[in-house]
């Protein structure tokens, strides 16, 4: 797939299902409400485009620049069944703005992901969740690289904290070298809604699996990671439902035995949201496509291309 495809696939990603949109009466400057009351699951679903800043540790990688520019945008969507149970779809995709030439350098990325729960909007979420993508660098590799992963979930609701934790597997297509394979991985997330449409989050998740090399040998991959964000909403008058700006941070440690290569990487990103079906932030998390994945495009991308 061509840069070109995945900047357009991306995009595509950030306005996924927005004809399912309808419009929501909200009050974004009121507390976050307790929700209790209202159990009934939504159909709705959220679209973000964001930039970003990667900055790698510069003597840790086998590109000239460190500094990287990118692209990304997400769409979900979840439908209820059952009253109980309900199907989010997840598309996302990111792409990077100032190449190098590098054969190293990624270029681009592309997810698409499933999830199918059952939830109780005033108590907890379980369920499991799938998907695959691949992604592509400057030259290095003939063809793109390509992984699956799945896992199992949960949430749990207290007044206005939510915690998020998945565990998962991960495998990447064995003709790649340095990908990571046979790989299991954890994340847990507390947020706390400051207002309805106000949310502070925080962030851990490790990865941990085989990472093949033919000049080194079979080695391992660890990676620890760890993120804070923020994310604001406002109504808008003109638009299907809440939008508004999200600020976020990302840090990794990557530790890939049989190289020189171990680096600290860390992302800034500034996004925007925007909301259909659910009248604010914390309804749409509880109630609608509140499911997201852990960062496995920036462990494929990085552990593929970056370290040598």
């Amino acid at each position: 797939m061509s840069g070109k495809s995945i900047f357009a696939c991306l995009i595509g990603a950030t306005f996924l299902s927005t004809a399912s949109a309808r419009a929501a009466d909200l009050n974004s400057d009121s507390p976050a409400r307790a929700i209790e009351d209202e159990t009934s699951l939504l159909m709705g679903g959220v679209a973000s485009i964001y930039f970003g800043h990667l900055d790698y540790e510069s003597d840790e990688v086998d590109i000239p620049d460190p500094q990287t520019q990118i692209i990304g945008g997400r769409g979900a969507v979840s439908i209820p069944f059952m009253d109980v149970f309900s199907v989010q779809l997840d598309l996302l995709g990111e792409h990077t703005l100032d190449k190098t030439g590098d054969n190293d350098q990624t270029i681009g990325d592309l997810t698409a992901a499933a999830h199918l729960s059952y939830r109780d909007p005033s108590m907890f979420l379980v369920g499991l969740f799938g998907g695959g993508g691949l992604s592509e660098d400057n030259g290095d590799d003939e063809e793109d690289i390509t992984f699956f992963f799945a896992g199992a979930e949960a949430q749990g609701y207290w007044d206005n904290f939510t915690a998020y934790g998945q565990v998962g597997y991960l495998d990447g297509e064995e003709f790649y070298q340095e990908i990571p394979e046979n790989a299991w991985f954890g994340r847990g997330v507390l947020s706390y809604y400051y207002m309805s449409n106000t949310k502070i989050s925080g962030e851990l998740s490790f990865l941990s699996g085989d990472r093949p090399n033919g000049a080194g040998g079979n080695g391992e991959l660890e990676v620890f990671g760890w993120g804070a964000k923020v994310q604001h909403l406002f109504d808008v008058p003109v638009l299907p439902g809440p939008a508004g700006i999200s600020v976020a941070y990302n840090g990794y440690n990557y530790d890939a035995t049989n190289e020189s290569d171990s680096p600290d990487v860390h992302e800034f990103r500034i996004g925007f949201d925007f909301l259909f079906g659910s009248p604010s932030l914390i309804d749409n998390d509880r109630r609608a496509a509140g499911l997201d994945l852990a960062p496995i495009n920036r462990w494929i991308s990085t552990s593929t291309n970056e370290i040598e």
